[in-house]
């Protein structure tokens, strides 16, 4: 299965993605930069990506990951007990006790193909106090990301993939 991606000028490959600027419709200032999406990868086939748009008066919000291997070793890691995956989204303010964990996004779904390997999505809507993670006096901007941990039972080790920030005003 390959991973269903919600991409807003935006190719990915087996190597490495490749974002592309979409044209932009001319909007007033005060406008919204959403819907944005954004992606990191390691340069050996695997990438990860937080995307987050209006949904009404809600904000939909997806994150998605493709991890490079076999068919065989990610149809195995499905297959073992548990999740392997998880995900949340955080505040990215460098505060004294780290960053705000905002809340956890549940798998959609979860799939193993010749093509990228181990694949997961991760959907939910909530609403805009969810992703304010800066109500203060002097500081109204927003900075969330993406955190996907992977448990690989086969490996017994953890992995952590954190996307780059979207700075929005929730």
């Amino acid at each position: 299965m390959i991973l269903r991606r919600i991409l807003i000028g935006a190719a990915a490959t087996a190597t490495a993605l490749v974002v592309t600027a979409a044209p932009a419709l001319a909007a007033p200032a005060s406008a919204s930069s959403l819907p944005r999406q954004v992606c990191r990868g390691d340069g050996f086939g695997s990438g990860w990506c937080l995307f987050i748009e209006r949904a009404g008066e809600q904000y939909r919000v997806h994150l998605g990951i493709d991890i490079f291997m076999s068919r065989s070793d990610a149809q195995a890691i499905i297959d073992a007990p548990g999740d392997p995956l998880s995900a949340r989204v955080l505040g990215g303010d460098t505060w004294p006790d780290g960053d705000d964990n905002l809340f956890n996004v549940p798998i959609t779904t979860l799939g193993a193909s010749d093509g990228f390997g181990l694949s997961c999505d991760f959907d939910t809507v909530v609403g805009a106090q969810f992703l304010d993670e800066d109500n203060v006096p002097g500081n109204r901007g927003d900075e969330v990301f993406g955190r996907i941990t992977f448990r690989n039972p086969l490996t017994k080790k953890n992995t952590t993939f954190d996307t780059p920030e979207i700075a929005e005003t929730f």
